[in-house]
């Protein structure tokens, strides 16, 4: 799946735009919700432990739940939902351990998602209404200073005429200064208690805007965080559906550029690889002959008959051989191709070699030497090839012997290891 998913990843056609926007979603749209969502979460339960509990656990904390959380919805979230659109539902009903890794996968991406999806809405509007109360929090402190330094110079003028006196006692001049100040001074804290209730008045209002504002914009980043889970959620369906519909179009591709579809001159072989295998065309993959399937009839002639039309001529055998050499060296190059599936074309491979066994294995089988020591060669350093990048031929010791076994006996002695 992983070299598969890959192959459909680098891969480029002008028959969909699934390429595109799966680039766009996957390298683009996907990244940087995924860097908000993380960035929201650890701030949300940083924030918030750190009420409880000591800076630096608040912070491994807050920073292993965010990144459990994302991993959880993107990459286990992925294969919930790529594993029905590239492997199709059957997979499922294959085999309950099948069915249960599914499952358990998709427990953990609904877990997460439900975590992520509370602290993005409500886990975020409470982190905004924190930090926005704290970052406007004023208190109010009233700004008399003009009433203030009137009120304190009268304040020394009512002193200034207490202290004058005659004989000890004030006199009338001083006492109606005094009373003067008085009414003065009166007036002066009326004028300053007004000042402040006015003052109060304007903070309150400003407050009020300043907490409006602060739940407005808890408000949106609630509203965004729901939206981003929503596109989270999206992304992941249109990644999938994109893989799905890029997977198609490779198939057509490729079938369409197989050796299998050869369309050249006509001759048997060429027929049956574009027909099927026998005369009843069932179709298959890969190279046929004319008459493979069929088992030979005896008759009472003591001669051996062919009832597909099987060829004693080592002509016919040798064109089996380069027909099965071409399929087989055509598949092979598509191993570790951008542009190919790897375990697509491994599996076309163990399907072309599978069928070259059941031709060599038959009475009949008797190429020329050249040709077969030819392809004996090609096919010994090729599958070595493809045994050393781990994608080799599960019965090439077999092919290869079997091969060697029905070489003519004039050619050298074959060992196979």
């Amino acid at each position: 799946m992983a070299a598969r998913k890959e192959a459909i990843s680098r891969y480029r056609s002008p028959g969909t735009i699934a390429d595109e926007i799966l680039r766009i979603v996957s390298w683009g749209v996907q990244p940087l919700l995924l860097v908000f969502c993380t960035a929201l979460s650890f701030s949300s339960y940083q924030a918030f432990f750190s009420h409880n509990f000591s800076p630096l656990f608040a912070t491994i904390g807050a920073l292993i739940l965010s990144v459990v959380i994302e991993l959880g919805k993107i990459k286990i979230g992925g294969y919930v939902f790529q594993v029905p659109f590239l492997s199709g539902t059957q997979v499922l009903r294959s085999s309950f351990p099948v069915f249960a890794v599914w499952f358990g996968a998709l427990l953990i991406t609904g877990a997460t998602f439900y975590m992520s999806v509370i602290n993005s809405t409500k886990g975020a509007a409470m982190l905004a209404q924190k930090v926005g109360f704290e970052k406007n929090e004023v208190t109010f402190t009233p700004n008399t200073s003009d009433i203030d330094k009137q009120l304190a110079e009268a304040n020394q003028r009512a002193n200034a005429a207490v202290a004058v006196k005659w004989k000890g006692t004030t006199t009338y001049q001083a006492q109606q200064a005094l009373k003067a100040e008085s009414r003065n001074i009166t007036k002066l804290q009326d004028q300053r208690n007004e000042a402040i209730k006015n003052q109060r008045a304007d903070f309150e209002r400003k407050r009020s805007q300043l907490d409006t504002n602060t739940n407005t914009g808890a408000a949106i980043l609630m509203a965004a965080g729901g939206w981003v889970e929503a596109l989270q959620l999206i992304s992941l369906f249109l990644i999938a559906a994109c893989m799905a519909a890029i997977d198609r179009v490779m198939t057509e591709d490729q079938r369409h550029t197989s050796p299998s579809n050869y369309n050249g001159p006509s001759n048997p072989l060429q027929e049956f690889a574009r027909n099927g295998p026998n005369v009843h065309n069932r179709t298959t993959i890969g190279f046929h002959w004319d008459g493979y399937g069929e088992t030979p009839h005896t008759h009472t002639d003591g001669v051996t008959h062919q009832s597909g039309g099987v060829s004693h001529r080592p002509e016919f055998w040798d064109d089996v051989l380069r027909l099965a050499k071409k399929d087989f060296g055509s598949w092979a190059a598509n191993i570790g191709s951008k542009k190919h599936d790897s375990g697509n074309a491994h599996q076309h491979i163990t399907q072309t070699l599978d069928k070259l066994r059941k031709a060599i294995n038959l009475p009949e089988f008797e190429p020329s030497f050249e040709v077969g020591y030819q392809t004996y060669q090609y096919l010994t350093e090729k599958l070595k090839e493809l045994e050393e990048r781990g994608w080799g031929y599960q019965n090439s010791k077999e092919l290869l012997r079997e091969l060697g076994a029905k070489l003519p006996v004039s050619g050298p002695q074959l060992t196979i290891q």
